[in-house]
């Protein structure tokens, strides 16, 4: 059993939580109660929020636990979120680069407006155009 697995398998299930689990704690008789919130968390350089992430919190004594299929699913949210920066490295020839510097200076946009732009207006051109 792998790490992520072992971390997993220590979770109830939603199942487990939505029957009415106890609190983990020994001490305490409470039972948890569904909440949501927001989580912000560190990916490498960047911060991602997930929005509305499901936790149980004990109604007693203030513990909470997470369903591991919510882990799951904040993991995911989270990789998705990551996966797209905005940031795009391309490699042109440099006919193509200097043609493409002199379209942006006569369109009065940097370069990156410019290709942007060309992008978006290539795929508006062809929303709803059967691919290839």
């Amino acid at each position: 059993m792998s790490k992520e697995e072992q971390r997993l398998f220590s979770h109830p299930s939603e199942a487990e939580l939505e029957a009415g689990l106890a609190c983990d704690d020994a001490e305490c008789s409470g039972e948890y109660v569904k909440k949501t919130r927001d989580i912000t968390m560190k990916r490498g350089s960047r911060t991602v929020t997930i929005h509305g992430s499901e936790y149980w919190e004990c109604e007693s004594c203030g513990s909470f636990t997470t369903a591991k299929e919510e882990i799951q699913r904040i993991q995911e949210k989270a990789r998705s979120q990551t996966n797209y920066t905005g940031r795009l490295t391309l490699r042109l020839t440099p006919e193509l680069h200097r043609q493409l510097v002199e379209e942006a200076q006569a369109n009065h946009r940097s370069l990156n407006n410019e290709l942007a732009y060309r992008l978006q207006q290539s795929l508006e051109a062809t929303n709803g155009k059967k691919r290839i």
